[in-house]
């Protein structure tokens, strides 16, 4: 990245400024003019060792960041076994719950099933993709773009879908407890009045959720309707 290229030019620039004044100091200071020559080259060996252990930093940074966001592409794909591979490399790394899946574009994902427990999808795009059956417990779906997302079947305790775009959503089956909008159950899901349910009416304290997850339910929602 250009950036970081102009950070190693400036960073190495410095380190060998600082050598050569540091040389120049001494031998004006001590008067050892044949002396500058040695010192200087001590100083220039310095620099190069500190040059090399802040490349050595600055290229695992970028490998990371490489990595990362290769995972987050392959965690978008339409191919199961791919995007739960790549899920489960992100969880192993810490990078699903540490923020870094925030505002993901993600639509169409195959994830079914995945375990997906605690990750941060804040704003992220998961518009379509495929979710039944996914673990997702504790998941922050703040924002979030939900629309047409398969979430049949799937754990959402204690998940959080405030301002979470949920229309044309499929909640059939879906395992939660829909808490209220100070969020009072233990293991509710947390809405609130600015998030857009899957008819696309907005969530109330006084909302029958049960209109969304349960087909028996005299009032259902259908999804496909």
């Amino acid at each position: 990245m250009k950036s970081t290229a102009q950070l190693r030019v400036g960073v190495l620039l410095i380190l060998i400024v600082v050598g050569l004044v540091s040389s120049l100091g001494t031998a004006w200071h001590t008067g050892d003019w044949e002396g500058l020559f040695l010192n200087l080259g001590t100083e220039m060996l310095g620099a190069v060792a500190t040059y090399v252990l802040l490349e050595l930093f600055i290229g695992g940074r970028e490998r990371r960041e490489a990595k990362k966001a290769a995972l987050i592409a392959q965690m978008g794909s339409s191919v199961k076994d791919v995007a739960i591979a790549a899920a489960e490399e992100l969880r192993r790394h810490g990078w699903l719950t540490d923020g870094s899946l925030r505002g993901a574009f993600l639509p169409q994902a195959d994830l079914q099933r995945a375990y997906l427990s605690g990750a941060d999808f804040q704003r992220a795009n998961l518009a379509g993709t495929k979710l039944q059956g996914a673990h997702l417990s504790g998941v922050n779906l703040q924002g979030a773009w939900l629309e047409g997302t398969n979430l049949q079947k799937a754990g959402l305790f204690d998940a959080n879908l405030q301002r979470a775009w949920l229309e044309g959503t499929d909640l059939r089956g879906a395992l939660l407890t829909w808490a209220n909008l100070q969020g009072a159950h233990s293991w509710g899901v947390l809405l609130d009045e600015s998030t857009i349910l899957p008819d696309e009416t907005k969530w109330t304290p006084g909302t029958d959720m049960a209109r969304f997850t349960d087909p028996d339910h005299p009032d259902f929602w259908r999804p496909d309707a």
